[in-house]
């Protein structure tokens, strides 16, 4: 009986160690690929009007259905991010961030789902409630995309019509110091390095760069240490020929931890282990789990995980049954730790 009664303990622990089986359910099925952001109960992603040929951007807080917020359109997807930020009438609420330029970019990056920042011209940073009013940030220059804000922290990038893209941090305002300014890499044999996305927190800020070269393409994520200025490559993945390779994300959990998918477009036969869900601990240790194919966007929270799957306007290959995005939803996500 002893050991029956033991067994029966050891079984009990063993199952609530087990992860949970992951639940997917389709919550929205864009016509276009896009970024997509999230922050505790609030989604935010682009959606494309074909009507207008124009993006409007959507969000879903909570249980309710996506809707569009009433800012003005984009010709091309938002690099919409969201932070924790002031309301005009007191108190604290989710905010969007994003760019808007005069010039927008145009073409993508190696036929997988991202602009080409550097060829944007005359662009300035807006912050939007959930309510729809926006107003443009002070401060950045007339240069400045892909915002990311953690507290008062504020980072972007910097795509100047000559010389190297750059990752700006600087406190938010009018008047603020810059903290600190880190140039794109350099890879041999590519002349221009494209910052692809990038997200701040906790001194920290994790950046994805691609970079052309000949028939061949790579794409680095990389973690910038805003005090020490120290730099530290978390993944490298290169891609070449029918088959682009790079990452989606980044995204930070309030633990510490980042995460981001690994994903491959174009022909899949050179996608065998090459789609991966990915995380680094905040003592550094990084771990891959698979992902499925046809992933163009991801972002987490602590309690769900988004993808854009199957966006015809990205793939070379598309599924004939999928003419339209899937925007999926997974819970619990992949790779947070229980409990976060």
């Amino acid at each position: 009986m002893r050991t029956l009664a033991s067994f029966a303990v050891f079984a009990s622990v063993l199952a609530l160690a087990a992860p949970a089986a992951a639940s997917e359910t389709v919550i929205d099925t864009p016509a276009r690929g896009s970024v997509l952001a999230a922050r505790g109960r609030t989604l935010a992603y682009s959606a494309y009007d074909v009507a207008s040929k124009s993006y409007r951007l959507r969000i879903k807080v909570g249980m309710s259905a996506p809707r569009d917020l009433g800012v003005p359109p984009r010709s091309v997807p938002f690099d919409v991010s969201i932070a924790r930020g002031s309301i005009p009438r007191g108190g604290h609420s989710d905010v969007l961030l994003y760019s808007r330029c005069r010039q927008e970019p145009s073409g993508l990056v190696g036929g997988l789902p991202y602009l080409r920042w550097t060829t944007a011209r005359d662009c300035s940073l807006w912050v939007a409630g959930l309510g729809g009013r926006e107003r443009r940030i002070v401060g950045p220059p007339s240069d400045a995309v892909l915002p990311s804000l953690s507290g008062a922290t504020l980072a972007f990038a910097r795509v100047p019509r000559s010389g190297r893209s750059s990752i700006v941090v600087r406190h938010i305002g009018s008047h603020a110091a810059e903290l600190r300014r880190f140039p794109a890499p350099t890879f041999a044999g590519s002349p221009v390095v494209v910052p692809i996305s990038l997200a701040v927190f906790a001194g920290q800020v994790a950046v994805i760069w691609h970079a052309d070269y000949g028939d061949g393409a790579v794409s680095v994520l990389e973690l910038l240490h805003v005090r020490s200025g120290a730099r530290e490559r978390v993944r490298r993945v290169a891609g070449g020929s029918l088959t682009g390779v790079n990452f989606s994300g980044p995204t930070w959990i309030a633990d510490g931890s980042l995460h981001w998918t690994e994903i491959c477009a174009g022909d899949p036969e050179g996608c065998p282990r090459r789609h991966n869900y990915g995380s680094r601990s905040r003592t550094g240790r990084v771990t891959l789990a698979p992902a499925p194919l046809r992933i163009s966007a991801y972002t987490t929270t602590a309690r769900a995980a988004w993808t854009l799957r199957n966006c015809p306007s990205f793939d070379l290959f598309p599924d004939p049954m999928s003419p339209e995005c899937q925007l999926v939803q997974e819970t619990p996500p992949p790779l947070v730790v229980r409990g976060t």
